[in-house]
């Protein structure tokens, strides 16, 4: 055995040696095309095509233009705030207008790489419950102990406030955009919190679910990180004797977040921080409160200090005409009512500095629009986005829509071809008078319908290069997250230029210049809107004849057709408060059946013997797929399917034009004008009919034939959510009348429900919402 070990050694070594003279495999240098690249970054995580841009410069070089493919920036603080806090002179520097300063190197050296660019400015629900520290009363000593007291002037939000400076210089906004020279897509997102607001609880219920964007945003696609628990936002908190404690875990909310007010409020006042303790407990002594007592806003003060006010919200004053019935009947002090009042966040009733946050950060997103767009002209003038071919604005407040209704701003985008527009209608409007506190204006989304037409018929629409556009609104309808929103609330369609118009019988007749034109555009998409079908017949009628090619319809609702006989009030749920008030945010809320149609006998159900009396009128779904889809016409399969043809069929479709023709005009051109058309495909996606309760609109034709419990009104016994009652503003029907889903699919080929059309966790936020029977509307491509 010792005389082979040497041999095996050798013969070890002859291999070495034979190995080493054989070829290493090396990476074949410049030789995978970049496609290989990109086709493996698509399929990473973002933090793994980081760290494959450290393996060598050539997987840097191929991998950056891939990182930096699209890039969404949030417009915040930190901006500047990061920049200010490296350098020597932060005073200077956070003062400067140059607020993409440490940013435009990151432009300047990968700008070129940036095919989508988007801007945001977002403002999160549970922030706005726990809205950032800034306290609106000094505290002053007097003979007696510490007492607090307004300030002498208005105080802003810091970070609000330097944002809104920085936005009106624009220089840096201008030199940033100047080096994305090949961007093909520009976008703009801000939500500013003046929309339907939710319930915390509904908020932290959404994250469950994540819900997809509802427009395509021009974000990153590839998987981002786990969004932060909103409790993260005041997680932790210095206490009066210098210790950091953890609000979850030492005290609840309220407390931590009443506890860091007060010592802010203490320490602006010259309290040290070693004198903060003492002055907190001499102050909660002077007052007589406890720090969960202890409350910023006039809305916590309590009954007997509400009905001494001269000028309480509708809250307050619902709240004290409970709070005095309740002691009608010996009942002194109500714990739901005070419970309420505790809430961070009741929609209908914000804080004063809740509101204050609103007006400010409304303040800031406006010259952050303004600088945007003033950007992009400029840049524009130059030719810098030679190259941009689509402009992307996701959840934009309505009240900002006025910043994009520039002539010249349209005009100097020679080469876009693409908008995109997904606005929140607003729900109220804050203004900040010179002397006074913030005035809180509820009003109806609706009212957002006009500025919404004008962008879109004066200005977007006289733009020839601009072939595609796409339009919806964010409020109410089938995806709007919470109970008391979903499958209500849905915003007329920006097809008039007064709201009013589109319940009015003759508008389309009397005057054809009130519909919305857009005579250039070959692709048309709307979704979560509804129209009368007068006015969506002649605007789809009137693009049809011009250069509309592709129409999408997604969640586009119809309401019942015009009458011009007045008809009688939809009635309504008769609202009876129990007994004992109970409320509960979680609870169940009362369900309360609307009967809007009398059941019809069974004998009268149609079905194809007796199809000539019941043929869906021109004004109607499928009217609408009668005119403008290609395939089998509605005359030609009724007299295919009808076995007994009676004398009197001609009589029925000449009643049936001759009916459209008080409401349409040229209704004898119809026919002949289908061969023209310029339309080749409609898709329909989740497409149905909402009750609208207007004089001249017969809802009741189109009403279920059966009274559904999907119809109720959510019972809201203490005003804490938003409500409307402009009766433009409809209520979904969850269900089609027989006769109408026959001729849908039998004659179309229509699909009724939501199967295989959308994710199943959008089924589920639907069914958590109270409405598992969601998605009865019709889907269908032609």
């Amino acid at each position: 055995m010792a005389s082979s070990t040497p041999a095996i050694s050798h013969a070890l070594e002859d291999s070495q040696d034979a190995d080493d003279n054989l070829p290493q495999p090396v990476w074949p240098f410049n030789k995978v095309p970049l496609e290989v690249f990109e086709i493996i970054t698509s399929n990473l995580c973002r933090s793994d095509v980081k760290s494959m841009r450290l393996v060598c410069k050539e997987f840097e070089a191929k991998i950056v233009p891939c990182l930096f493919r699209s890039v969404r920036v949030p417009f915040r603080s930190n901006l500047y705030r990061d920049l200010a806090a490296g350098c020597d002179d932060a005073t200077t520097l956070a003062s400067s207008p140059w607020i993409f300063c440490r940013g435009l190197g990151i432009f300047r050296t990968f700008g070129r790489f940036i095919r989508q660019f988007a801007l945001s400015f977002d403002l999160d629900e549970t922030v706005l419950a726990y809205p950032p520290s800034k306290p609106d009363q000094i505290v002053i000593a007097g003979f007696w102990g510490l007492y607090r007291w307004p300030p002498e002037t208005y105080r802003r939000y810091e970070d609000l406030w330097g944002l809104e400076r920085h936005a009106d210089e624009m220089e840096g906004m201008r030199c940033a955009l100047s080096y994305l020279s090949y961007v093909s897509s520009l976008g703009l997102r801000c939500a500013g919190g003046l929309g339907f607001l939710r319930l915390i609880e509904s908020t932290n219920r959404a994250d469950k679910f994540p819900r997809r964007a509802v427009l395509h945003t021009v974000g990153a696609s590839r998987p981002r990180k786990k969004r932060k628990s909103p409790s993260s936002a005041i997680r932790t908190l210095h206490n009066f004797d210098g210790g950091c404690r953890d609000v979850d875990t030492t005290f609840t909310r309220v407390e931590g977040y009443n506890r860091k007010m007060l010592a802010e409020m203490l320490h602006e006042s010259g309290y040290s921080q070693y004198e903060l303790s003492e002055a907190a407990d001499i102050l909660l002594d002077t007052e007589s409160k406890t720090l969960l007592d202890l409350d910023f806003d006039e809305r916590r003060w309590g009954v007997e200090f509400w009905e001494q006010l001269p000028n309480p919200s509708p809250l307050i004053q619902d709240i004290v005409a409970r709070a005095r019935s309740l002691r009608e009947v010996g009942i002194k002090h109500d714990p739901d009512l005070i419970e309420m009042a505790r809430e961070p966040l009741i929609p209908s009733s914000l804080t004063r500095q809740q509101k204050e946050l609103l007006v400010e950060l409304a303040w800031a997103q406006s010259a952050m629009i303004q600088s945007y767009v003033m950007g992009i002209m400029d840049n524009a003038v130059v030719g810098s986005f030679h190259c941009l071919t689509t402009l992307s604005f996701s959840w934009l407040p309505s009240c900002h829509l006025t910043e994009l209704c520039r002539k010249d701003f349209w005009d100097r985008l020679v080469t876009l071809v693409n908008v995109s527009l997904g606005v929140i209608a607003d729900w109220r409007r804050l203004t900040k008078p010179i002397w006074g506190t913030i005035v809180d204006q509820p009003v109806s989304p609706a009212d957002a319908v006009p500025i919404a037409f004008s962008l879109l018929h004066d200005f977007i629409g006289k733009q020839r290069n601009i072939k595609k556009v796409h339009f919806e609104w964010i409020c109410g309808g089938e995806f709007a997250a919470g109970p008391y929103q979903r499958n209500q609330f849905v915003v007329p369609a920006p097809f008039v230029r007064e709201t009013a118009s589109m319940v009015l019988p003759l508008v389309v007749v009397q005057s054809d210049e009130e519909l919305l034109e857009l005579p250039h555009v070959r692709h048309l998409s709307l979704k979560n809107c509804w129209a009368s079908p007068q006015v969506l017949i002649q605007t789809i009628r009137s693009m049809a004849l011009s250069s509309l090619q592709e129409l999408e319809l997604e969640s586009v609702s119809l309401s019942g057709p015009p009458t011009l006989e007045r008809q009688a009030a939809i009635p309504t749920p008769n609202m009876v408060a129990p007994g004992p008030l109970i409320f509960t945010l979680n609870g169940p809320f009362d369900a309360v059946v609307i009967n809007i149609d009398p059941v019809t006998p069974p004998s009268l159900l149609p079905g194809w013997p007796n199809i000539p009396g019941n043929i869906p009128p021109v004004l109607s779904w499928a009217g609408f797929m009668d005119l403008f889809t290609q395939g089998t016409k509605l005359r030609d399969a009724v007299s295919s399917k009808y076995v007994l043809p009676q004398p009197d069929d001609s009589l029925a479709w000449t009643a049936r034009m001759d009916l459209a023709a008080k409401f349409l005009p040229d209704v004898d051109l119809l026919e002949s004008e289908a061969a023209v058309y310029k339309l080749e495909s409609i898709l329909f996606k989740s497409c149905g009919h909402v009750l609208v309760d207007a004089p001249f609109i017969d809802s009741r034709s189109i009403a279920s034939l059966r009274a559904s419990p999907v119809l109720i009104a959510r019972h809201d016994p203490l005003g804490i959510m938003q409500n409307c009652h402009d009766r433009l503003l409809t209520l979904i029907l969850p269900h089609f009348k027989h006769v109408q889903s026959l001729f849908l699919e039998t004659v179309h080929g229509m699909r009724f429900g939501w199967k295989s059309i959308y994710a199943d966790h959008v089924k589920q936020e639907a069914g958590i919402d109270g409405f598992p029977s969601q998605g009865s509307n019709f889907n269908q491509q032609s």
